[in-house]
């Protein structure tokens, strides 16, 4: 009984929600062909206490298919409230008369209630008529054997899946070989750096030796202390020659320097070229930093 009572009351409410709302809907055109717009007006007049709402484009339209809507603004006299909306639809179907009702949805505190228009029906209109067989057969139709170039469609997710594919082999490779990249590209690196101080160097000894300025000798070093610098990851361009001779225990590097103090203050011609040391120590760090490179250090 309970069970009664409760469907007996439930129906009792979707009426009482569903009497005070009217709704009205028709063609505005009398006529609807396949794929072009046809306009259904529908209105719905309610007091302005209750909630409805108008379908949206998720609505089923059928035999329709949305294709837009138009609303106008809500019109309140008295008691009664209007509102309006205009849908234009498409239809694919070709059946010669076609029907279509809507509803709004009165929303209440647990539930909406459809109230649905009447059916409106409107007329398909036919463009081609049918043609029978027999004038098919006297039609001048023209045999075309003629080439015509199609554009091809571009697969968007075939080449998603081989870009998909190629960044995962791009990761793979790069957690696998990561350390021999980066010394690779380390390596490549110090070369360039090594060929760029030779150049400078044996540019500002050349002038030396051809010269005897002390200012092309004082170049010359400072390029020298700048790659051993970077090369030793010391502060050696900023360190005199005796800083340097105790950071650095080498003899032959230290009389070098020595003499090449002698020749930037003291305008003093050595016999010997003091800068071949220099070169040669430069050349002993690059190689050990390249193996340190190399071992992944």
């Amino acid at each position: 009984m309970r069970s009664v009572g409760f469907f007996i009351g439930l129906a009792f409410s979707v009426s009482a929600a569903a009497q005070h709302i009217q709704v009205s809907g028709r063609f505005l055109d009398d006529s609807v062909a396949v794929g072009k717009p046809v306009r259904f007006a529908l209105s719905v007049r309610y007091s302005p206490r209750q909630t409805v709402l108008f379908p949206d484009s998720s609505y089923a339209f059928a035999p329709f298919e949305f294709y837009k809507k138009k609303y106008f603004n809500t019109f309140t006299k008295d008691t009664v409230s209007t509102d309006s909306v205009i849908y234009s639809l498409t239809s694919f179907e070709l059946d010669s008369l076609q029907t279509l009702r809507l509803p709004v949805f009165a929303v209440n505190k647990k539930d909406c209630v459809a109230v649905y228009s009447p059916f409106d029906t409107v007329r398909f209109k036919k463009y081609v008529s049918a043609l029978p067989d027999s004038s098919l057969a006297k039609l001048p139709l023209k045999t075309n054997t003629l080439y015509y170039k199609v554009a091809k469609l571009f697969n968007y997710f075939l080449a998603a899946v081989i870009a998909g594919g190629l960044l995962m082999a791009a990761v793979v490779c790069w957690f696998i070989f990561r350390k021999k990249i980066l010394a690779y590209f380390a390596k490549r690196r110090l070369a360039k750096e090594h060929q760029s101080f030779l150049r400078q160097f044996e540019k500002s000894v050349s002038a030396w030796n051809v010269n005897r300025e002390s200012r092309d000798a004082e170049t010359a070093l400072a390029v020298w202390k700048k790659y051993v610098e970077k090369l030793m990851a010391a502060p050696i361009s900023k360190l005199t020659t005796k800083e340097i001779r105790a950071a650095i225990p080498d003899e032959h590097l230290a009389k070098n320097l020595s003499k090449i103090d002698g020749v930037i203050y003291g305008q003093i011609i050595p016999q010997e070229n003091p800068f071949l040391e220099l070169k040669a120590f430069g050349l002993d760090q690059y190689y050990w930093k390249m193996e340190r490179i190399k071992n992944g250090k």
